[in-house]
């Protein structure tokens, strides 16, 4: 994680630049799979690496180069908040990001606002090819999701600190 936060720095040029008013984490990834799946660590591995990893490197450029009261977003996801017995690592990865919300949220010396969105479902073309038969008109827009992180960075929409929307 600090090889790849020292190179977003080095590659941003964030080092003399100006104060960031947002920091923008939506890495994320999916896998399926209970205690009794044989690539269940396989699965966590890839699950840690693209969602709490980001969240934490994220956190970290947070810290060092966002404006004060400027904002932090984080990819949670809905199903967080309850068992995931299909999908464990996933669930877990997950849950661990909510957690990290919550945790940043309350740290004063971060001052800073820290929110998380927790889709069910993004409407992306690896998603309508996974699940075909599926309502694809009740799925999270990536437009709509962009069109609110923008508003929230820009303060033209409020979001409430600790939130995961």
């Amino acid at each position: 994680m600090q090889e790849s936060h020292s190179k977003i720095v080095k590659d941003a040029g964030l080092l003399g630049g100006q104060p960031l008013d947002s920091v923008v984490c939506v890495s994320g990834g999916f896998a399926m799979g209970g205690a009794n799946d044989d690539a269940i660590f396989e699965s966590v591995k890839a699950m840690y690496s693209s969602s709490v990893y980001p969240s934490f490197i994220s956190a970290k450029l947070a810290g060092d180069f966002l404006k004060q009261n400027g904002l932090l977003l984080l990819p949670g996801a809905a199903c967080a908040e309850r068992p995931t017995p299909w999908g464990l690592a996933y669930g877990s990865a997950k849950a661990a990001v909510h957690h990290l919300i919550g945790s940043l949220a309350s740290d004063v010396t971060l001052r800073a606002k820290v929110i998380g969105i927790a889709p069910v479902t993004l409407d992306t073309p690896g998603n309508r090819e996974a699940m075909p038969g599926e309502d694809w008109t009740t799925w999270t827009s990536c437009d709509e999701l962009a069109g609110r992180i923008v508003a929230w960075s820009e303060g033209t929409v409020t979001a409430d600190n600790g939130a995961i929307y």
